[in-house]
């Protein structure tokens, strides 16, 4: 049932053949039968159907089974018997076969030497199938090769022989030499196949070696085009140099496995080879060994192997993986030269040299590691390697030959170790897929076409060790739209470095003061050179990209500018990829880790934000762009940045975007904008000044909280609410306006506003949050809107320097806390409506001299309401027959409670043309001005008010 075998050759010490043995193995085509076979059991070729041809070296025929070939081709397939022997054949069971040929012609020699003899002449060149047993020498060689096809001389001969098996035959030393080559006679060794022996005999076919060969010297079977069945036997464990050479027909073939090395060009040239079994035994493979094996498609290097050899598998353009054993050091030059097909391939961390062009147009491989151990990189390591788009080079390699990477046009980025110092001619040569590429700080000399038509390009850094860069270095690199030049001495310069660049809208950033030097030399090949570089080596004047395509900011950049650049400017899309790399050069990573990044200064006003790339940064989770949309924690802790114009097309602004940016001094948000998110703003310090949109209609919670520098900001009129914590912290604000149609404030909305002197809140403010203006210690004078109804806990705690505040009369609620601290007020009224007051509501209001109290029905009172204030010198003021009732609650704290009549107080309506008459105190006498206490007013119009005034 072994389908899939093509050709059998049974040993030579075989003498029984079991039943059904090879039964339905429906692809041989060629069978050998050895001469020691006696039996052959039942059915044992049933439905070989494909065979053509069967050798039968039996001369006396074996006693067979019952249908043993039934199934075959007795049409078509030939067998082949030795000769006399066809009568019996025809009369025996082999019979079935309808072409029986006695051509097979096997000779038993008493004596080394005497095959000449044996044959003679005239049948020399007719004898095309031969089985010799017994002892051959060096004579006998001679004559096989002449009926082979080739003489002494190498020369060709009439010979036909094509099927040869020496399984019974012994090599012995002795007689003349077999063959001259390169001057040099060729003698037979005991059990060695010498070297040479059937080099050029391209009419054979199929070869059978002599059990007892030990060894297989230098390409004795070189040239041997024709051979496509060879048995090599188990007791071979030396084979040597080009054996196999240019045995192009071979298909399959088995080493013994007490072979333990392979030697130089072992099987070179054997483009019909695509099997192959290397035994374990092997430890050493030589150069060239595979060179040009096209046909292989796999091979397994035994793990014993040490070294790959020079050339080894090159030209092998159908293996397509291949693993390198984990014990081998050293890769030698050429090892998979133009080894096309190979897609993938691990290098075990155990290498630590790579010869030059060992992957020379190894066009498939689309990826490779490089381990750590490796230092250098020869010439034309990968050079033609045109499908590779990802290499990593390690960070130990010193050196990068030349022509290294010439060709290698699928090659996106790559990173230049820093301890390389030069990099040799045409390494980049023609690497037109270069977008990104670092030199190295180290690098002293750029070498001849190194960058020759690397198109892709589009940023380039030269470092300031360079001293020399080689003619046509950069030629055709018509991408590049920035170069920066960081050597204050211009170093020595080839001729047509810049050929075929983009001389208009290419611009070239040079150090300051060196800006005649550059423009006078090769450099002066571009429109504009800017002087911009300082001394500290960054980037000082505005840098602008325009990107064709978001996400490739990155590689517009490079790595090398990258913690350099302090002023930028971004024309175009960009998303996730280019604000991660956008936070690097501001200072932060992904993770929010310090970066040295330098940037301080960003303009995205023609920048547009659209979604998809990387997430920018990791905050609990990974954040990603949305169009036009400045996303949550964008610039979060980007504490250098001071300038920062955000994108005319943002709409909205994420949470926390700008939390932490303490050294942000001036903000740009354009017109679009109409949304900032919780905590926007938060931390940052430095804005002294901020202008909010029109179309602003909603301020996130805490979106400016603890932006102490900022002095002043106009929130527009949109906006309808102030959220929690919104301005908190922000102590350097000394005026701010509150939109008309604001309706609330939320806690902590003012928190820590000390700067604050006076605050307008708008009348149509129904609700102010706990802690709304805790602390606004510079406070003077207040008024809460009539519609509030409650004021929140410790809404204006800490208030010190408020002298003067009206309460509502629609206030129902003073919560705890509420004025806790406001030393600073001397008169207090509580409206009529009010029905409770928190615990310490008042405490600490130490200045209170007077209290008016209106509810006539005592409020629900919380504990320790006036701790704090002057018990002594503070007068309360509550209404008639009310004394019992105060003075038994928290008002009992003051000594001193009086009633008075606070009926009419404001109840009383006035005319707004209406003017005041006169005014009297509340025992009736005339005032002529207002008096504090309880006044009496009378107005033109008639009607009468009584007035409290503080």
């Amino acid at each position: 049932g072994c389908s899939g075998l093509t050709s059998l050759t049974i040993p030579s010490g075989v003498t029984s053949i079991g039943n059904y043995a090879f039964a339905g193995c429906s692809g041989l085509t060629s069978l050998i039968l050895p001469s020691s076979v006696t039996w052959i059991g039942d059915e044992a070729f049933r439905g070989c159907s494909s065979l053509t041809s069967i050798y039968a070296y039996l001369e006396k025929i074996p006693k067979l089974g019952s249908n043993v070939f039934t199934g075959c081709n007795a049409k078509n397939c030939i067998l082949y018997v030795p000769t006399g022997t066809l009568d019996d054949y025809l009369v025996s069971d082999f019979g079935y076969f309808e072409n029986i040929v006695d051509d097979i012609k096997t000779l038993k020699l008493d004596e080394a030497g005497t095959l000449p003899d044996r044959i003679g002449e005239n049948q020399k060149r007719l004898i095309t199938n031969l089985k010799i047993v017994g002892k051959i020498n060096g004579t006998d060689l001679k004559f096989i090769r002449e009926m082979a096809g080739r003489d002494f001389n190498g020369e060709k001969t009439d010979g036909k022989l094509s099927i040869l098996d020496l399984s019974e035959a012994k090599i012995v030393a002795g007689g003349s030499a077999y063959v001259l080559y390169y001057g040099d006679n060729k003698y037979t060794s005991n059990d060695k196949l010498g070297d040479y022996a059937f080099a050029d005999c391209t009419g054979l076919t199929s070869l059978t070696l002599p059990s007892g060969v030990t060894s297989i010297g230098d390409r004795a079977f070189r040239g041997c085009s024709g051979l496509t069945s060879l048995t090599i036997p188990s007791s071979v464990t030396s084979i040597g140099e080009g054996v196999f050479y240019g045995c192009s027909g071979l298909t399959s073939l088995t080493i013994p496995s007490g072979v333990t090395s392979i030697s130089n060009f072992a099987f070179e040239g054997c483009s019909g080879l695509t099997s192959l079994t290397i035994p374990s035994s092997v430890n050493s493979i030589g150069g060239e060994a595979f060179h040009g094996c096209s046909g292989l498609t796999s091979l397994t290097i035994p793990s014993g192997v040490t070294w790959i050899g020079f050339y080894v598998f090159a030209g092998c353009s159908g293996l397509t993986s291949l693993t390198i054993p984990s014990g081998v050091t050293s890769i030698d030059n050429g090892a998979f030269y133009c080894c096309s097909g190979l897609t993938s391939l691990t290098i075990p961390s155990s290498v630590t040299s790579i010869g030059s062009a060992a992957f020379y147009g190894c066009s498939g491989l689309t990826s490779l590691t490089i381990p750590s151990s490796v230092t250098s990189i020869g010439e034309q390591t990968f050079s033609g390697c045109s499908g590779l788009i990802s290499l990593t080079i390690p960070s130990g390699v010193t050196s990068i030959g030349n022509y290294a990477f010439t060709g290698c046009s699928g090659l996106t980025s790559l990173t230049i170790p820093s301890g390389v110092t030069l990099i040799g001619n045409q390494t980049f040569y023609g690497c037109s897929g270069l977008t990104s590429l670092t030199i190295p700080s180290g690098v002293t000399s750029i070498g001849y076409q190194t960058f020759y038509g690397c198109s892709g390009l589009t940023s380039l850094t030269i470092p300031s060790s360079v001293t020399s860069i080689g003619n046509w270095a950069f030629d055709d690199c018509s991408g590049l739209t920035s170069i920066y030049v960081y050597p204050e001495n211009l170093p020595e310069l080839g001729t047509g470095i810049f050929n075929g660049c983009d001389a208009k809208n290419c611009t070239v950033y040079v150090p300051k003061g060196t800006y005649d030097a550059y423009k006078s030399s090769e450099f002066g090949y571009f429109e504009k050179i800017v002087d911009g570089i300082n001394k500290d080596g960054l980037l000082t004047t505005q840098v602008t990209i325009k990107l064709d395509e978001a996400g490739t900011l990155p590689d517009r950049i490079g790595e090398n500018q990258k913690n350099l650049i302090t002023n930028l400017k971004i024309v175009g899309k960009i998303n996730g990829t280019d604000l991660k790399f956008i936070r690097e050069m501001a200072g932060r990573d992904f993770y929010m880790e310090k970066t040295d990044g330098k940037l301080s200064i960003l303009d995205l006003s023609e920048a547009k934000i659209v979604a998809g790339g990387d997430a920018y940064v990791r905050y609990s989770d990974n954040q990603y762009t949305s169009n036009d949309k400045l996303g949550d924690y964008v610039f979060y802790d980007c504490s250098g940045l001071t300038s920062l114009t955000i994108p005319s097309s943002v709409t909205s602004i994420g949470r926390y975007a700008f939390l932490g940016c303490s050294g942000l001094t001036s903000l740009t948000i354009l017109s679009g904008v109409t949304s900032i998110g919780r905590g926007t703003f938060y931390g940052c310090s430095g804005l002294t000044s901020l202008t909010i949109p029109s179309g602003v209609t909603s301020i996130g919670n805490d979106a400016f909280g603890g932006c102490s520098g900022l002095t002043s900001l106009t929130i527009p009129s949109s906006v309808t609410s102030i959220g929690g914590g919104t301005f908190s912290g922000c102590s350097g604000l000394t005026s701010l306006t509150i939109p008309s149609g604001v309706t609330s404030i939320g806690n902590f909305a003012f928190e820590d506003c000390s700067g604050l002197t006076s605050l307008a809140i708008p009348s149509g403010v129904t609700s102010i949050g706990g802690a709304a203006f805790q602390d606004c210690s510079g406070l003077t004078s207040l008024t809460i809107p009539s519609g509030v109804t409650s004021i929140g806990w410790f809404a204006f705690s800490g208030c010190s320097g408020l002298t003067s505040l009206t309460i509502p009369s629609s206030v129902t609620s003073i919560r705890d806390g509420a004025f806790t601290g406001c030393s600073g007020l001397t008169s207090l009224t509580i409206p009529s409506g009010v029905t409770a007051i928190g615990k310490e509501a008042f405490y600490g209001c130490s200045g209170l001299t007077s209290i008016y109290v209106y509810p006539e029905n005592l409020p629900e009172l919380g504990t320790d309401i006036f701790n704090g204030c002057d018990a002594k010198n503070c007068t309360v003021y509550v209404p008639k027959g009310t004394y019992d009732a105060y003075k038994s609650s928290e008002f009992g704290y003051f000594e001193k409670i009086v009633e008075f009549d606070a009926s009419g107080i404001d109840k009383v309506t006035t005319s707004t043309n209406a003017k005041e008459v006169s005014r009297y105190s509340a025992n009736g006498q005339r005032l002529s001005s207002p008096a504090k206490g309880l006044n009496i007013v009378k107005y033109s119009d008639g009607s009468v008010k009584k007035v409290v005034v503080q």
